[in-house]
């Protein structure tokens, strides 16, 4: 009970700029996961696990042509749902990656996943750290145009 009204206290002190940022990242937090789950009962997803079925059991990795099992492989957005570059653009572009074509899965055995999840991982941070630096520099560079006009 008590953790509640310090949550409160310090959402009370917040500009009403910062309020509805926090709440709209609650929001995407809540519902993102939500999204992510209605995935499982997309007919594309289960039309690319079927193409990708060559035996009884049996799936084709697309990546390196490994036999997996059903619990062993991992069906895979080929474009990420979230943007390596530009990170989370807006909800239109994420609901059309989300729930992309059949086209757009593919099935990958463990290893294959890993791989190719660490090398977005690390694209994806690298991209943010940039992205990061860009908005730095516009910042000081809009500072000192400011200080200058104001001369």
């Amino acid at each position: 009970m008590s953790e509640d009204k310090d949550t409160e206290e310090v959402i009370e002190e917040l500009t009403p700029e910062e309020k509805e940022k926090k709440w709209k990242q609650q929001l995407k937090s809540f519902i993102i996961p939500v999204l992510r789950r209605a995935t499982f009962r997309w007919p594309p997803r289960y039309a690319a696990e079927k193409a990708a079925r060559v035996g009884r059991g049996e799936y084709l990795c697309a990546k390196c042509g490994a036999i997996c099992k059903p619990k062993q492989f991992t069906l895979d957005h080929i474009n990420p749902v979230v943007s390596v570059e530009k990170g989370f653009t807006d909800w239109n572009d994420f609901l059309e990656r989300l729930f992309c074509p059949q086209e757009g899965y593919q099935i990958l055995c463990p290893q294959c996943d890993l791989i190719k999840t660490s090398i977005e991982d690390s694209l994806r941070a690298e991209y943010h750290k940039q992205r990061k630096e860009l908005a730095k520099q516009e910042k000081k560079l809009c500072k000192k145009i400011k200080r200058e006009s104001t001369k």
